[in-house]
Order: structure tokens, then sequence, then C-alpha cells
């Protein structure tokens, strides 16, 4: 399981099969096959969620940790991440 901290307090752990794109405005989580299974979208003050693909995935939110969790059901090997600019 990956971590990562967001711009708002929060950390995102996503599965190491999904690949991270950083965006300005937010993150996308990208499967193996280039399909966008879920997208934050960011500001300093609060986090949308606007999209959740829950296909053989399982997503939660812990508000004591500030922790967001989405993973997939799979297992594959880990990818490295990608950045958007």
């Amino acid at each position: 399981m990956n971590e990562i901290p967001l711009s708002n307090g929060w950390t995102l752990r996503y599965s190491p099969v999904i690949d991270l794109w950083l965006k300005e405005d937010g993150v996308l989580l990208v499967d193996h096959e280039d399909k966008v299974r879920l997208t934050l979208i960011l500001d300093e003050e609060s986090m949308e969620i606007k999209q959740i693909d829950n296909t053989n995935a399982s997503f939660s939110i812990d508000p004591t940790t500030r922790r967001l969790t989405f993973e997939l059901g799979e297992t594959e090997e880990e990818s490295e991440p990608r950045y958007w600019e």
C-alpha cells in the first residue's frame, strides 16, 4: 500500500497496482489499463471526490486519522507514478 500526504492535511493510501497522476488541482488514480478509477479535486479548504469506479475496488474514509484508502482487488506489480503538469 502506497501513501501520499494531500495538501488539505489528509493522507491518501492506494493500491500498488494503481498509478498516481498528480494534477495542479487534484489527484487521479489510474489502473494498469490507464482507466481513471478515482478523481480527487483539492483546494486549500476542501476535497471533492469527483469519480469513484468501484469495480473490484474498495474505498474508505477514516475521519479520525484523516486517511482515504482506495484499493483494487487485483494483485499486480507496483508501477511507477506518473506526473502531469
